[in-house]
């Protein structure tokens, strides 16, 4: 009788986080290999994973950054405060998926709009509307001095 082959696909080593991209890994067989990225909205350079002998997977898992929105994208309008896309709620800059609030400074009225940082790091959203509030003064007949 003619023996039987059946082709065998590698596994990792360790266990890769979901996080990772590692879909190219499936079905690789001894001696193939893949690649394992990051996910969208992070930066990093993906890396290869290469299938011994063992039926092993090996390699090392790329270093993955979550991409910052650039602050030169917001809107710029007289009296906006862009103080919470400067930095998130955690301290950090904004990034790929996240959003922030754009509101009025101190000193005037207005909108409060929510900006999207999109994938590409560029901030998208309405511009706020912005208004010097009017300061109202009456004058004291007699008194001479603003009330």
């Amino acid at each position: 009788e003619a023996p039987v082959c059946v082709t065998r696909s590698c596994s990792f080593a360790e266990e890769v986080p979901s996080f990772y991209v590692s879909s190219s890994c499936a079905n690789v067989t001894a001696g193939g290999f893949c690649f394992v990225a990051c996910p969208e909205m992070y930066d990093g350079l993906e890396t290869i994973f290469f299938c011994g002998p063992d039926w092993t997977l090996r390699g090392i898992l790329p270093v993955c950054q979550r991409i910052e929105c650039y602050t030169g994208s917001l809107p710029v309008v007289e009296g906006a405060n862009v103080t919470d896309c400067l930095r998130g709620a955690d301290g950090q800059p904004v990034g790929a998926g996240q959003s922030c609030q754009v509101s009025c400074n101190h000193g005037f009225s207005g909108t409060t709009e929510t900006m999207n940082c999109l994938e590409s790091g560029i901030f998208e959203g309405q511009a706020v509307t912005c208004a010097r509030k009017q300061c109202s003064i009456t004058w004291r007949a007699g008194q001479g001095r603003a009330v």
